[in-house]
């Protein structure tokens, strides 16, 4: 065997002669093609590895131009899945629905493209601090969890503009939302909220609020700065009066606050008057 090599990067072989035939063989091969070649094998490899994982946690990825995606449907997987900032670097969208963990993985929080993110119907009690590091984050939905608390970090999220928390077991209005001033909707319907802070008029952007269906029974005078809101629902709680400062709400649409003691009083008439004919005060 003889092996020559060019400095072009190429090399010659060879090979032997043997009885009475003589075979050679010439073989020119890039080393940049070899480095290719290389690669691609680690490619396929990483693409094999992402099926396994997929299969694993029983999840599914959706690659568009818009969004990735990686949903985890409701097959109710028991353990967060580890290795999501690994494979799914630039993933963007990653919903749960019925999962039954009841903690996140930390490198989850590393996902610096991470703009939406479903928690619904899950077991978590909490979500951890540092879900302050989604800072491109732009919805969080952690509807019908078990959520008794917020953590101070969530004020971190300089671009969350939807935030819904319906069905979950808070007992107070959480106070870092008020420090969240780009929430253009917020949903805490279906709670145990007794009352609204008075740094409600802090959510300036605010366009949609919803905290039906909970046991308030007070609204502080300031919501009325909240000129930007279009949909107000206060449904279904133990309100026995408005404050009149919901008149400056000149963008309202859409008022719901049937099924409160307030509404089957005979100071509620005079109320009606107050509003635009086009606000729907009660139940259709």
């Amino acid at each position: 065997k003889k092996i020559k090599t060019t400095t072009s990067g190429h090399f010659s072989l060879s090979l032997f002669r043997k009885k009475s035939f003589l075979l050679l063989i010439f073989i020119s091969v890039d080393k940049k093609y070899l480095y290719k070649l290389k690669m691609s094998k680690v490619f396929t490899s990483k693409e094999n590895l992402i099926k396994e994982w997929l299969n694993k946690n029983k999840a599914k990825y959706t690659n568009s131009i818009e969004e990735n995606i990686l949903d985890f449907g409701t097959n109710g997987i028991s353990k967060f899945p580890v290795g999501i900032n690994v494979y799914f670097p630039e993933i963007n969208k990653v919903t749960f629905y019925y999962a039954k963990f009841n903690e996140m993985e930390e490198s989850f929080f590393e996902l610096e493209n991470l703009t939406f993110l479903f928690l619904c119907s899950t077991a978590l009690t909490s979500l951890p601090d540092k879900i302050g590091n989604l800072t491109s984050l732009k919805c969080l939905d952690c509807y019908n969890s078990k959520l008794t608390m917020l953590p101070d970090t969530l004020e971190s999220l300089g671009c969350l503009n939807e935030l819904i928390l319906d069905s979950n077991k808070f007992a107070e209005f959480p106070s870092v939302i008020t420090r969240i001033p780009t929430l253009e909707i917020l949903s805490l319907s279906s709670n145990k909220i007794t009352s609204i802070p008075d740094e409600i008029d802090n959510l300036q952007q605010l366009v949609n609020l919803d905290i039906s269906k909970n046991k308030i029974d007070y609204i502080p005078d300031n919501i009325g700065d909240l000129i930007s809101l279009k949909t107000l629902s206060l449904h279904n709680n133990q309100l026995h009066s408005f404050p009149e400062t919901l008149t400056n709400l000149i963008n309202l649409i859409s008022f719901l606050c049937y099924e409160n003691p307030f509404i089957y009083s005979d100071d509620f008439n005079n109320y009606k008057n107050l509003f635009s004919a086009s606000i729907i005060l009660t139940e259709l």
